[in-house]
């Protein structure tokens, strides 16, 4: 079955070139030339849609914005595109959900790589079956997670994070151990506090007071302990 991948974007230069190389790549194409429109057609075809393709400036919702609507409904892998090479747009993409970030101009081959990077990524996970460890049940293959018995909902970056975190459980992982092994913008990770940001966000789903964490732990100068 073929993977389909919706490009959300305003330009329609931009739909037409990555809706002909996606083609020649065997994918098939679903476009939206606004933010509502683009959640729309995901909606309608969330059962099919591999990835998304999703522009920040659009001329009615920004791409910020849809992904938060997205992030509610599904896991979906979701690729930002766009003109702000501004880091800290970068970090507020991946703080809300994205997957990866592409500036524009930029070079199809490039985009492709990443594409096929964050499927193979997806895949890996969707392909692998349960884990248990002590109080914690993953379902790979469904993504969804019970901790201490209460059902967690992670994004896509949060479910990743917490099952590298629970392969390395009990041990002190440094925030280069998982910048190297989780994301390919490794220099954004490096100087953002983007992966500080992934860890709060799983405490508050974990934690009953994340302000005094007892599973996962920050090991000051060091990194983070995922205690089971």
């Amino acid at each position: 079955m073929k993977k389909s991948i919706l490009i959300i974007d305003d330009e329609e230069d931009i739909r037409e070139v990555l809706s002909a190389v996606l083609k020649i790549q065997g994918f098939e194409v679903l476009t939206a030339e606004s933010g509502l429109k683009g959640i729309e057609i995901f909606r309608s075809n969330s059962n099919s849609i591999s990835l998304i393709l999703l522009d920040v400036m659009l001329p009615d919702i920004d791409g910020f914005q849809i992904i938060q609507v997205l992030r509610k409904e599904s896991k979906m892998p979701i690729i930002m595109l766009t003109a702000k090479d501004r880091t800290s747009d970068k970090i507020l993409g991946l703080e809300l959900g994205a997957d990866d970030y592409v500036v524009k101009p930029f070079d199809t081959s490039e985009l492709l790589a990443r594409i096929k990077a964050v499927l193979r990524r997806y895949e890996d996970v969707e392909n692998e079956k349960i884990t248990t460890f002590k109080d914690v049940f993953v379902d790979e293959e469904n993504r969804k997670v019970k901790f201490k018995g209460k059902d967690i909902f992670f994004t896509y970056t949060e479910f990743e994070l917490f099952k590298y975190l629970l392969s390395r459980a009990n041990e002190v992982v440094t925030r280069k151990e998982i910048k190297d092994n989780l994301w390919s913008d490794k220099e954004l990770y490096q100087w953002s506090r983007t992966i500080d940001v992934h860890i709060s966000h799983i405490r508050e789903k974990i934690e009953d007071n994340p302000d005094d964490p007892k599973y996962l732990i920050t090991i000051p100068q060091r990194g983070y302990k995922l205690k089971i």
